[in-house]
């Protein structure tokens, strides 16, 4: 069970080493909690109006929850080999994403302590991170569908591209082209390359 368990957690996600690629995502999560705050307004939201302006007050903790989020470019940029996307992992994504959530956390409940709204108190602190997590979780989760579909597209075009042009022009045997992999330590050439198969998350290159 343990080993399914770190099987799954060790699986390859997209990674964030592309400042541009995060700052996107990091976008359009921030957008979607302020759809949510301003059309469901959960957790009495409309109880804690700033002017009694519904816009200005999701505006301002969407806007919150967005540069909290932007101070981990931090990390991207102290340690860009760990956000790669050849070293990222589902377990490394769950690590950030509670990052990210204490993080917001504490940034939405000392905001909302010095506007008033909330008590310096601990048990104020649990029930920000519980609202935060299930407003936030579900902007990140269609965000990243949304990006493993559109990487996922991307990937099929290029594999369709290559087999086209292997089709047409054919390959040669004196051919100095070669293929890479970032998962594998030297490139390969194309007059020794037979083909690729993917069994479920594992490449097979033959």
């Amino acid at each position: 069970m343990i080993r399914k368990v770190n099987r799954l957690l060790d699986q390859l996600h997209p990674g964030y080493a592309d400042v541009f690629i995060y700052i996107r995502t990091i976008s359009w999560i921030a957008i979607g909690v302020f759809f949510i705050l301003l059309v469901i307004q959960p957790s009495n939201f409309s109880q804690r109006l700033l002017f009694d302006n519904v816009w200005l007050t999701a505006l301002i903790n969407s806007g919150c929850c967005y540069i909290t989020m932007l101070i981990c470019l931090i990390w991207i940029k102290l340690f860009p080999k760990v956000f790669a996307p050849e070293n990222w992992t589902l377990r490394r994504e769950l690590c950030i994403i509670i990052y990210q959530m204490i993080s917001i956390t504490l940034a939405i409940w000392l905001l909302n302590s010095f506007l008033g709204f909330y008590d310096f108190s601990f048990r104020q602190l649990g029930k920000s991170f519980f609202n935060i997590f299930f407003i936030g979780i579900i902007p990140y989760m269609l965000v990243t569908f949304i990006r493993h579909i559109y990487l996922l597209k991307k990937r099929l075009k290029k594999a369709k591209e290559t087999n086209r042009r292997f089709l047409r022009e054919g390959i040669s045997s004196d051919s100095e082209e070669s293929l890479y992999c970032p998962q594998l330590l030297n490139r390969i050439a194309v007059s020794e390359f037979y083909y690729a198969e993917s069994r479920g998350n594992d490449l097979f290159i033959f």
